[in-house]
């Protein structure tokens, strides 16, 4: 399962951002009040918008979009 479809069954949202010239970008997961989101904008990272915890479900979800983005 890829991880749009693991976000997607967690009731997360998609949406794909670009910044600059399409080089760099943006992975954003939102659902309710939590956003996730994978950026690559001069390093790789993870950027999450007030969540305290992630479900054991979430971060599986978290694990397989980095490896699907190639971070790990």
């Amino acid at each position: 399962m890829t991880a749009r479809e693991m976000f997607k069954k967690l009731g997360y949202e998609f949406k794909e951002i670009f910044y600059y010239d399409d080089s760099n970008y943006a992975y954003e997961y939102s659902c309710g009040g939590k956003k996730i989101t994978f950026q690559d904008i001069d390093e790789k990272g993870i950027v999450t918008d007030l969540v305290k915890y992630v479900s054991l479900d979430e971060l599986q979800a978290i694990i397989q979009q980095m490896k699907e983005l190639g971070w790990i």
